[in-house]
């Protein structure tokens, strides 16, 4: 393994555990057994080590996301297009969980999401906004009755619960099981079900309904 593929692996483990503020580039090249000068020639700062590790794996994820929205049947109308839709938004996230290898980047994200600072504000601006606007138009088109403020509030309550529900401690609490999905295709359906439900609810209320959605 090179030395910044090693460099940004252990990287992935800290930020996820500390968060951004949390970590030095010092703690990281101890743990990948590096010189620190090794991490300050590929990288420069730790804040372009958060960046790439961020990105490789966004940028992974909205390839998978961007193929998914191609690959919706035209002629899925109402419902079954928005089902589709949510689905091949949150789906490559939640898929990570069954991989282990991916575990740190699941946990890093739900810190990204929380922290708020000039660095993450620029991440999300420049990486996930671009395909989450295409995935929003085509709800627009698909709901028009629906306001674009509502419309927006749902998805991102269903970007929420991608995001949190593999760590959600009431569900814990309750159930006394991990909320770390074993089966992901499980909560990747409950999510589906939870805001295709909302949206339809909306549609109700517009006087659309979900039958004359799209």
């Amino acid at each position: 393994m090179d030395a910044k593929t090693l460099i940004l692996d252990h990287a992935v483990r800290h930020f996820a555990e500390k968060g951004y503020d949390g970590v030095s580039l010092r703690e990281i090249s101890r743990d990948a057994g590096l010189n620190a000068a090794l991490v300050h020639y590929h990288f420069g700062n730790k804040e372009a080590v958060y960046r790439e590790v961020i990105s490789r794996y966004l940028k992974a994820l909205n390839e998978q996301r961007l193929e998914n929205l191609r690959r919706i049947d035209p002629n899925l109308k109402g419902k079954r297009r928005i089902e589709a839709l949510i689905r091949g938004y949150i789906s490559p996230h939640l898929e990570l969980c069954g991989d282990e290898k991916a575990h740190a980047y699941v946990r890093l994200l739900a810190r990204f999401v929380m922290e708020s600072h000039s660095l993450t504000d620029s991440i999300y601006t420049e990486l996930l906004m671009p395909i989450r606007n295409q995935y929003l138009l085509a709800l627009r088109e698909t709901a028009p009755n629906i306001s674009t403020d509502a419309v927006v509030r749902v998805f991102s309550f269903a970007v929420m619960l991608m995001i949190t529900a593999p760590f959600d401690g009431s569900y814990r609490t309750m159930s006394g099981r991990d909320a770390w999905p074993e089966e992901p295709e499980d909560l990747i359906d409950q999510i589906v079900g939870f805001t295709v439900a909302g949206i339809a609810d909306l549609a109700e209320a517009s006087g659309a309904g979900i039958g004359k959605l799209g």
